[in-house]
């Protein structure tokens, strides 16, 4: 494996996949009527919301890697689960916390955090893809996390479970943002409604 693409791969990753996250989360202002923003937009200000458009963007990117440097395909993909879980529950566990606390996670707080976690997050991968770690025997298992994660990213949208992470502390609820939850049912009527 190419040291120098590697690195170059990974720096680009942190700042594409922040681009891409920040473009997304403020997706659902810039086309709330449609109903894919749910999908790849904010449906919500809560901490699930935030961190899935990150994850799903460093996902994409980790496809463009796998493309380019062609590593150990198994030991690629369990690396790159490992830092999905690892981002995910940091930054779910900081800013559920920080909530908890009263101290709103949203803005350019939000910016910086996500951007520092970026950094830490593509420097680990770096670290971790050059080692060439024999983890391949944890493959099965990672593709059924991210097949948990798949399936998480498109059920906690609508049906959010009643903890922390998923409640948004700014419009006080769980899950779609009412007047947005009304444009996806028209939406939808519109299109197999009779």
């Amino acid at each position: 494996m190419n040291k120098k693409t590697l690195k170059y791969l990974e720096i680009s990753g942190a700042a594409v996949t922040f681009l891409i996250w920040f473009i997304l989360h403020h997706f659902n202002s810039l086309e709330s009527d449609h109903l894919l923003n749910l999908f790849f937009g904010s449906a919500n200000n809560s901490v699930w919301e935030s961190i899935k458009l990150y994850l799903l963007a460093f996902l994409g990117w980790s496809v463009i890697e796998l493309c380019v440097i062609i590593p150990k395909f198994k030991t690629f993909v369990v690396i790159k689960t490992f830092l999905v879980y690892s981002m995910g529950a940091l930054y779910c566990i900081a800013a559920t916390l920080l909530q908890l606390l009263g101290v709103e996670v949203k803005g350019i707080i939000e910016t910086i955090f996500i951007m520092l976690l970026s950094a830490v997050i593509y420097s680990l991968s770096y670290q971790l893809l050059l080692k060439e770690l024999n983890v391949s025997y944890l493959f099965v298992p990672s593709l059924f996390m991210l097949l948990l994660f798949s399936v998480s990213y498109i059920c906690f949208t609508p049906y959010p479970l009643k903890i922390p992470i998923f409640f948004d502390f700014q419009n006080n609820l769980y899950g779609i943002i009412p007047p947005n939850f009304d444009k996806g049912a028209i939406f939808l009527d519109s299109l197999y409604g009779n």
